[in-house]
């Protein structure tokens, strides 16, 4: 099983992606400080099980990603990841 991870502005960030049967719209969602995208699982199977595909990264230094942990780099390089998925999400 490929573990899911985009390339991204200071290394490789990992996503997950809870897809809806029946996908009405997509969601791109970005944790907190010191989270990680798995604590919103509950969150993310009631949307999808309404049709809304839920995708969310974790950020550099957080979840799955590596890094110092906690150390999640620049306000940009959030951006710019979020943008890439954003864009893993459209396609």
């Amino acid at each position: 099983m490929d573990v899911p991870f985009f390339d991204g502005v200071s290394g490789p960030i990992y996503y997950r992606q809870w897809a809806a049967e029946v996908p009405r719209v997509s969601v791109v969602f970005l944790h907190g400080y010191g989270e990680h995208s798995g604590l919103y699982h509950r969150l993310a199977d009631s949307l999808s099980s309404d049709g809304v595909e839920f995708w969310a990264l974790d950020h550099l230094g957080h979840g799955l990603s590596p890094g110092d942990r906690g150390n999640f780099g620049s306000l940009r390089e959030i951006s710019d990841d979020a943008t890439t998925l954003t864009w893993l999400a459209r396609v």
